[in-house]
């Protein structure tokens, strides 16, 4: 047995480039079907992850519903309460609404000194995209 008839018989008639486009096609098939079952792993994660993400979004929602009442009725308390020291209800509600106003002026002014203090431009990743651009420009 010659070197070529062994080549032959191990390509059981088939010529190489027959062969390769063969395993070529076995390779394509196969990795698409990984891709595939990949994508849809990925939905079902994300899937199942989106639900518990709505379901615990609407808890924090009734639990915000729930410390607003709260807040109402305390403010409402805390103004019959105001209204029974001065003897008179629209005194004691006139000092609560007046500490309100005080409280949303700060609140007002310490959100302002935040907004005013950031900037939504990505500084650090324009810096690093520069440099890239320069590194890549150079030829390093």
């Amino acid at each position: 047995m010659t070197m070529n008839d062994r080549e032959d018989s191990d390509l059981n008639g088939k010529s190489p480039s027959r062969i390769v486009g063969e395993s070529v096609s076995e390779i394509t098939e196969k990795l698409t079907l990984l891709v595939t079952e990949e994508v849809e792993l990925v939905k079902a994660e994300i899937s199942g992850k989106l639900s518990r993400l709505g379901a615990g979004a609407a808890v924090v929602v009734a639990a915000g519903i729930f410390i607003l009442l709260g807040v109402f009725a305390a403010v409402n308390a805390l103004g019959w309460g105001l209204a029974e020291i001065f003897d008179e209800a629209w005194i004691g509600f006139l000092v609560l609404a007046g500490g309100m106003f005080v409280l949303a002026v700060i609140a007002g002014l310490i959100a302002y000194g935040l907004f005013k203090n950031s900037s939504p431009v990505p500084e650090m990743a324009i810096e690093e995209a520069r440099k890239t651009k320069e590194m890549i420009g150079s030829g390093e």
